[in-house]
């Protein structure tokens, strides 16, 4: 663990550049085995149900560059990590003045309440967005100067109370997303309250009490109370959909709501906006350590020292992998209006320089070693990453 924060540390006096904003977010990595105590169930987010996993979290800088990795046991939730990522920046590497990015669900309304009492805000800034549910109750409070009425599909609009920054932003993407995850939920809860429905015809659930406790413990497991109206009494149950409220939330469908205690002067509007979006960096750290170039799962180890050397060991793979796509971006760079790029994608830039290689001939009872001929356009590739050139290697003979 020393030797990992000692890498970490160096990595990062040695190639950052200075700056004051810090991506954050959290991945899980789906287990073989369940010997590890690492392992452990907990939030799938591998799509691999019935395996136990890990969970990573990993810092970017504002350019996207990784600075630092953690393990947590597999069943560690996402709010709970952020102090110690805070602590990570601020005692480990020495950043004495930040802002914290992280993804809604993560800084929450309760932890920010909590690292404000222990005075980290005097300090530090945070950025991060409104999960659906806050969302939701502000829109709901007559006080609040959040009002459905303000979101605008086509800019953005921010508003303010008690120092807190809110920015009301428009996703159009995400309007179908939104609309078909808020029928998912509506049809799980609804399947419990027709189960409901049918014990207390069948009689099974008469008096009152029994058929609230059966009640409360779904109607609000995904959110959806406020969308339906529900009777009941001794032996009688009944639920209808609020049609007229579903239609009215669906008006934020695509909405989502980005909180901030930075300063106007630091970050402005678009400014916040983009910032949060740039959480895209950590996504395109997870998608390409486990999936694409690194293949971090699945994970084999059964000792907590290996599963975290092994996790460490692609982050730094990562690191390599990110500084030759900065190096190689003028040929990774893809045409606005044709989307393609003169590479095509870095794993064909690979195979371009898989022909690169080193041969070892015999003539006249003599052996030698033979470059392959290098076209100019791998030479370009060996160029950007700043390789010096082949051609004038000396190679020595045997």
């Amino acid at each position: 663990e020393e030797r990992r924060e000692s890498i970490l540390q160096a990595l990062y006096k040695h190639n950052h550049t200075p700056g004051q904003l810090y991506l954050y977010d959290i991945t899980s990595s789906y287990f073989e085995g369940d010997t590890c105590e690492l392992a452990a169930f907990g939030y799938d987010r591998d799509g691999k149900k019935g395996k136990k996993q890990i969970v990573v979290g990993v810092i970017c800088d504002e350019r996207g560059s990784p600075i630092w990795v953690d393990v947590f046991k597999g069943n560690t939730s996402d709010q709970t990590t952020v102090k110690r990522q805070m602590l990570n920046l601020r005692d480990k590497l020495g950043v004495e003045d930040f802002t914290f990015v992280g993804d809604r669900g993560m800084v929450t309304h309760a932890r920010i309440e909590e690292l404000e009492q222990e005075g980290w805000w005097e300090s530090f800034r945070y950025i991060t967005a409104l999960t659906r549910g806050e969302m939701m109750a502000l829109v709901e409070d007559e006080k609040h100067p959040i009002q459905l009425e303000l979101f605008d599909h086509e800019n953005l609009v921010e508003v303010e109370q008690d120092g807190t920054r809110y920015v009301l932003c428009h996703n159009p993407q995400r309007v179908e997303r939104d609309g078909e995850t808020r029928e998912r939920l509506l049809a799980a809860t609804e399947a419990k309250l027709q189960n409901i429905r049918k014990n207390v015809a069948a009689g099974r659930w008469k008096k009152k009490d029994v058929i609230a406790r059966r009640l409360y413990r779904w109607i609000n497991r995904w959110g959806m109370e406020r969308f339906f109206e529900i009777h009941y009494r001794e032996g009688s149950f009944s639920y209808s959909r609020r049609e007229e409220e579903i239609e009215r939330y669906a008006r934020l469908d695509g909405c989502y709501v980005i909180r901030s205690n930075a300063e106007h002067g630091k970050q402005t509007t678009e400014q916040l906006r983009d910032r949060y979006k740039d959480l895209k960096y950590v996504e395109q750290a997870f998608c390409t350590m486990k999936t694409t170039d690194i293949q971090t799962r699945p994970i084999r180890h059964f000792h907590e020292a290996q599963v975290r050397g092994h996790v460490f060991a692609c982050f730094l793979a990562y690191r390599v992998v990110w500084e030759l796509r900065q190096r190689l971006e003028p040929v990774l760079r893809r045409d606005p209006r044709t989307k393609r790029c003169e590479a095509g994608s870095l794993a064909e830039i690979w195979r371009d320089l898989s022909t690169v290689t080193l041969a070892k001939l015999s003539a006249n009872g003599k052996t030698f070693l033979k470059l392959s001929e290098i076209s100019p356009y791998v030479q370009k590739l060996l160029t950007l990453c700043k390789v010096p050139s082949l051609e004038d290697l000396q190679l020595p003979s045997e």
